[in-house]
């Protein structure tokens, strides 16, 4: 065991310590799209889930995760919102290969 006068200046130079690049690299940056249209939130990845809410057009939307869910014009991609409600793909702004493959959920 070490004595405390050596390990308090060491914790020290550890807590000073800048993160390196590769974990800056690899950390998941925000992701937020834009509705093309009004559209539902729902509680589940397909239109037979109750609808929550709805956002208007233009509206930006953070990205929690992606899954896949029910087809809505040929697109199965859902997105989570923050307080963990879905709205389907086919309505947002640039595609989802904006946000990369650390959004699947």
């Amino acid at each position: 065991m070490l004595p405390s006068l050596l390990v308090a200046p060491l914790l020290a130079v550890v807590a000073l310590a800048a993160p390196s690049a590769d974990l800056e690299d690899r950390a998941v940056k925000p992701c937020t799209l834009k509705t093309t249209t009004a559209v539902r939130y729902r509680k589940c990845a397909s239109t037979s889930c109750s609808a929550v809410g709805q956002y208007a057009k233009g509206a930006k939307v953070k990205v929690s995760c992606v899954k896949s869910g029910q087809s809505v014009k040929g697109e199965t991609a859902w997105v989570r919102n923050p307080s963990g409600y879905y709205v389907s793909a086919a309505y947002l702004t640039p595609n989802l290969d904006k946000c990369g493959a650390q959004y699947l959920c």
